[in-house]
């Protein structure tokens, strides 16, 4: 069958309108994976491929609240202590769980994705994925660095102590704070301490905001996380809220450009945002150092230390530790290719003092009993949290409260409009084909 210069021309025409509208549709979720620029770079596919799952590997977040029910935590399992470390000016405890999207629940959850995220949103779009995925993950909401205690009738500080003496008692090997006090509080440098004396890896991000001091980041023995951009360098001052270091580096990760879910301007948990923040590189980190730990379960965490230093990219820069980016960018890559067992089982972070005020010793660490203002010790480590679990499924996520997007509605139309003109010269060209044959 063969037709004129016109038809043929009139029928490319329409193919490509065709095309450029799918592609036009497609968009959006071009966009949307930019985000994921650290997900290839990182090769974690080649990770999760060859057994650095974080399978079995307990990680305990602490954060603000959690979200836990959108899709792209359909594969995971996260067990979430109930209520929160945090009570209302009246004194009732608030839930841990928030389903709504708010500036909280937003850094929690997306926290979490950055560890558990399955990479699966709704109707097709993508969503965060995580570097660690089967990693047993426990979430604790602390996030109240100053509340109203009726107690004491002052403001208070000691939720997130609490929670890292809750989350080491748990049977976290890995416990990640992104929500942690900025001014010196006894109770935290007591909690830590007994952390690490248990050899709980303790995991934090550097400050994100220029007049934030952070105190926490500078204890000893605490992993402190700069965030990096696609570049693998610090962004510019003021152009995503990340800053140059100003206190102590232990490495760097992915922190800028990233896919997160939620918008918060929208108050919708259905849009995915570019975001940036120190406290995602800090998760990076917490998931790269639980997937080596499944990939190697003989080895203790403080060998994985000194495998996520000792395996850093070192590619533009002096070996060794600069002040800029510590031991330089954390690579999932190299670590996975080298046992860890070959290192010493001594926390290389842990160093005789720290020059804090008030600080941490090696002897207050090697010293320190578990807190007396915890409560009794456990007996034995949990399987399940003593409060309510969940364990996410696949549910919808909300609907946009303004209903499907503008766009979409446009774009179906025009692809609509645009497939009936392929049909319509293709039914024309087959007609005058007839014709022509029965002539």
């Amino acid at each position: 069958m063969t037709h004129s210069p016109f038809e043929t021309a009139r029928a490319r025409w329409a193919l490509a309108l065709v095309g450029a509208l799918l592609w036009a549709g497609a968009a959006p979720v071009q966009a949307e994976t930019d985000g994921l620029w650290w997900y290839t770079d990182q090769r974690v596919d080649h990770a999760l491929s060859v057994g650095a799952t974080g399978s079995g590997v307990r990680v305990a977040v602490i954060d603000d609240t959690l979200s836990p029910d959108l899709n792209m935590f359909s594969d995971a399992t996260i067990s979430i202590h109930e209520p929160s470390f945090c009570n209302r000016i009246d004194g009732s405890p608030i839930p841990a769980t928030e389903r709504t999207l708010s500036p909280g629940s937003h850094h929690g959850t997306n926290i979490v994705a950055m560890l558990v995220g399955n990479g699966k949103g709704v109707d097709g779009r993508v969503a965060p994925k995580g570097v660690a995925q089967r990693t047993d993950l426990w979430f604790y909401s602390a996030n109240c660095a100053y509340y109203y205690s009726q107690d004491t009738h002052a403001y208070s500080r000691d939720p997130v102590a609490h929670a890292i003496v809750q989350a080491v008692d748990d049977g976290a090997r890995i416990v990640l704070i992104s929500v942690a006090p900025v001014l010196p509080d006894p109770v935290v440098r007591e909690s830590v301490a007994y952390a690490l004396r248990e050899g709980v890896i303790i995991i934090t991000r550097h400050a994100d905001q220029q007049s934030n001091l952070d105190w926490l980041s500078g204890l000893n023995g605490v992993l402190t996380v700069q965030g990096t951009g696609p570049d693998g360098q610090v962004p510019a001052p003021g152009t995503t809220g990340i800053w140059p270091s100003r206190g102590k580096i232990t490495v760097t990760a992915p922190g800028a450009h990233l896919l997160l879910q939620g918008d918060r301007s929208e108050h919708s948990w259905l849009p995915t945002t570019i975001g940036h923040g120190t406290s995602y590189a800090a998760a990076l980190v917490a998931g790269m150092l639980a997937s080596v730990a499944s990939q190697h379960p003989e080895a203790t965490n403080a060998q994985l230390i000194h495998s996520l230093i000792e395996n850093t990219r070192t590619e533009g820069r002096e070996p060794g530790y600069s002040p800029a980016d510590g031991y330089g960018q954390a690579s999932l890559p190299n670590m996975v290719r080298v046992n860890p067992t070959q290192y010493p089982d001594v926390n290389p972070l842990i160093v005789p003092d720290d020059g804090l005020e008030p600080g941490l010793t090696a002897e207050d660490i090697a010293d320190a009993p578990r807190p007396a203002w915890a409560g009794p010790a456990p007996t034995s480590i949990p399987t399940a949290p003593p409060t309510p679990s969940h364990t996410a499924t696949s549910v919808p996520e909300p609907v946009e409260p303004d209903g499907v997007p503008v766009w979409v509605i446009v774009g179906v139309l025009l692809l609509t409009v645009a497939t009936a003109v392929v049909v319509v010269v293709a039914l024309r060209a087959t007609r005058d084909e007839l014709t022509r044959s029965s002539r």
